[in-house]
C-alpha cells in the first residue's frame, strides 16, 4: 500500500474542495442538465492519484455538495455516477495524458455515465418520457464532450503536469 504523506493528503483535500466548489457553487443547474467545471480538479486528481482515490474523492465531493448546497432532491444514483466518473477518469488519465486517453475517458463519462445513467436517474425521479429526456440531453452532452476534451488538452501542457507532480511528490 502506498504511503500518503501530509502534502499528498493536503493536495487531495484541496482538489476535493475545488471539485465541490466548481461542481456545486459555480455550476449552472437546469431541471434535466447541469453544466459544471468540477471535472478539472477531478482530472488533476486522476492524473496524480489514480482511479480509486479519484473515485472516492469524487463521490465524497458530490455527497458533501448535496449536503452543503442542495439544488434538487437527493438521489443516490447521482452519487454512483459521480463515483464512477472519478474511477473512469482515474483509470484513463493516471500519469498518462494524451489526446486519445482524454477523449476516451471523456466520451465514456459524457455518453455512458452522464447521458445514459443520469438520464435513467432523472427518468426514475421525475417519470419523464425516456425518448424526450434522451433527445433533450444528447446535444448538451455533445457540447460537454467538446468542452471537456478541449479544456483537458489545454491543461495537458508538460510544464503543468510536471508542476502538479512535484507538488504531490509523485514520480512521473
Amino acid at each position: 500500500m502506498k504511503q500518503f504523506n501530509l502534502r499528498r493528503l493536503t493536495l487531495m483535500a484541496v482538489l476535493m474542495a475545488l471539485q465541490l466548489v466548481l461542481g456545486s457553487m459555480f455550476s449552472i443547474q437546469f431541471l434535466l442538465t447541469k453544466i459544471s467545471f468540477g471535472f478539472i480538479p477531478m482530472a488533476i486528481c486522476a492524473y496524480l492519484f489514480g482511479s480509486w482515490v479519484t473515485a472516492n474523492i469524487s463521490g465524497l465531493s458530490y455527497l458533501l455538495g448535496m449536503l452543503l448546497f442542495p439544488k434538487f432532491a437527493f438521489f443516490l444514483g447521482f452519487a454512483v455516477t459521480a463515483w464512477l466518473s472519478g474511477f473512469v477518469f482515474g483509470y484513463f488519465l493516471h500519469r498518462k495524458l494524451n489526446l486519445w486517453r482524454i477523449t476516451a475517458a471523456t466520451a465514456i463519462v459524457t455518453f455512458i455515465l452522464n447521458l445514459f445513467l443520469n438520464s435513467l436517474w432523472l427518468h426514475m425521479m421525475y417519470t419523464t418520457s425516456w425518448p424526450a429526456l434522451f433527445a433533450q440531453r444528447v446535444p448538451q452532452e455533445i457540447v460537454t464532450l467538446i468542452i471537456y476534451v478541449a479544456v483537458l488538452w489545454v491543461l495537458n501542457r508538460k510544464y503543468f503536469t510536471d508542476r502538479l507532480a512535484s507538488l504531490a511528490q509523485v514520480q512521473i
